[in-house]
């Protein structure tokens, strides 16, 4: 299975052939620029750790350390992201509204629009969500 296909099966709920690993796909997975620098010496993985991010002090994960520990997602590099919430398909207006909330993105120069759905029932279900994240990982082959 690739990795691609390991993340897409966890989106929709099928069982991967192992879990998909996340290191620094997104600032909330990454690691701190001096602990990634112990772990590559603990490793004995040569060449510095470099800041992403000098704010939070995020590191740019490296490609020595992606292909060693085997990691599944990659960050694409955007220059600006964002995380919206995509109206339910059971809402009567969604398309409209997931058309104005791609605009504002596009508008404010957003590279990297990360959506997701919320469930429209609460309490929230299994099933739930397993059908946004279907309508999700369907949205991302278009």
């Amino acid at each position: 299975m690739t990795s691609y296909e390991r993340v897409e099966a966890a989106l929709v709920h099928k069982e991967p052939d192992k879990i998909p690993f996340d290191m620094g796909g997104t600032m909330v997975s990454g690691i701190n620029v001096n602990a990634l620098a112990d772990f590559k010496k603990y490793l004995g993985l040569d060449g510095p750790a470099e800041v992403k991010d000098t704010i939070t002090q995020m590191a740019d994960t490296g490609e020595d350390v992606i292909d060693y520990l085997k990691v599944d997602v990659k960050n694409v590099v955007p220059v600006i992201d964002c995380h919206g919430h995509l109206a339910h398909h059971s809402s009567a207006n969604w398309a409209e509204r997931d058309r104005k909330l791609i605009e504002a993105a596009d508008k404010l120069g957003i590279d990297q629009l990360c959506c997701s759905l919320l469930t429209p029932r609460r309490p929230a279900t299994a099933e739930g969500f397993r059908e946004c994240n279907t309508w999700t990982a369907e949205a991302m082959k278009e």
